[in-house]
């Protein structure tokens, strides 16, 4: 759990994970140099559970924090959780009655002030791997490393890490990177995981630079290239394109907010639309 700025809603996640009927975990609270009093209330957890272990570290965001916790977890599977969100008590149980794959995942509930105002339920079962991704792309359950449980090994022998040159996308690409690795994948139509949107962090009034968004498309496209064979892919081919257009229209809207210099404007949105010709070519 990455901790930053989280003490008037971090006892809720905590008390969430400790309230697990399954108990054999170890619960790694990463305090990513708050300035509030959410590492002080780490370490009070800390003191009441010996399952609960500390890192308390200089500000360097989610994905340092993240990447910190995985290199001192000794567990079989990793399993993160956002520090203003919550789980169900059965959470863990639920992914362990699967089948045992290298990759399990189950959907989540999307809230805002206690209200639920999405399902993201996936189904029993699928055809393929591919419409396990596709579905999954659809329901927004790939572009967050919540809702899983990746293999530790797996992730230490291929060193899989979140990517800390960007505070954006990070999140699919590291999902996005582990499949790339994986042979086999079961999912769970439960929903134990309750995502919380608060109002400060609207994603819709948020400005990303345009630098990232570049960045992210780039990652994109580079990882999706040789995760899929877009020759005979040609549903994700359509997915990740759409992704693609997606935020090159977020990146002009943002351009002109920003009023970033012309002559880089046009670099970039050149560079987005080879992110378009180098998949499309393949059909």
């Amino acid at each position: 759990v990455p901790v930053y700025k989280a003490e008037s809603f971090l006892h809720v996640c905590v008390n969430s994970i400790l309230a697990q009927t399954y108990t054999d975990f170890e619960l790694i609270l990463v305090d990513d140099g708050s300035p509030d009093d959410s590492g002080v209330l780490c370490d009070e957890f800390a003191s009441s559970d010996d399952r609960i272990r500390v890192l308390h570290k200089k500000n360097g965001g989610v994905s340092s924090a993240r990447n910190l916790g995985m290199s001192v977890a000794s567990g079989e599977w990793l399993c993160f959780i956002d520090s203003d969100d919550f789980v169900d008590q059965t959470y863990l149980e639920d992914f362990l009655k699967l089948p045992k794959s290298d990759l399990l995942i189950q959907g989540y509930v999307t809230e805002k002030n206690n209200t639920r105002i999405a399902l993201h339920q996936l189904q029993s079962q699928y055809k393929s791997l591919t419409d396990i991704i596709l579905d999954a792309e659809h329901k927004q359950v790939l572009n967050s490393p919540c809702v899983k449980l990746f293999s530790r090994k797996v992730v230490e022998d291929f060193c899989i890490r979140f990517d800390v040159n960007t505070s954006y996308g990070e999140d699919h690409l590291f999902t996005l990177a582990y499949l790339k690795h994986t042979t086999s994948v079961a999912v769970s139509t439960k929903m134990g995981y309750h995502q919380r949107i608060l109002s400060s962090e609207s994603l819709s009034q948020r400005i990303v630079p345009p630098k990232f968004l570049l960045y992210y498309v780039v990652k994109l496209k580079e990882t999706t290239s040789c995760l899929f064979d877009f020759t005979k892919e040609k549903k994700l081919l359509a997915v990740y394109n759409n992704i693609v257009y997606n935020h090159l229209r977020l990146y002009i809207k943002n351009f002109f907010l920003l009023q970033t210099g012309y002559k880089q404007y046009l670099l970039e949105k050149s560079q987005f639309l080879n992110s378009f010709i180098v998949i499309s070519e393949i059909t």
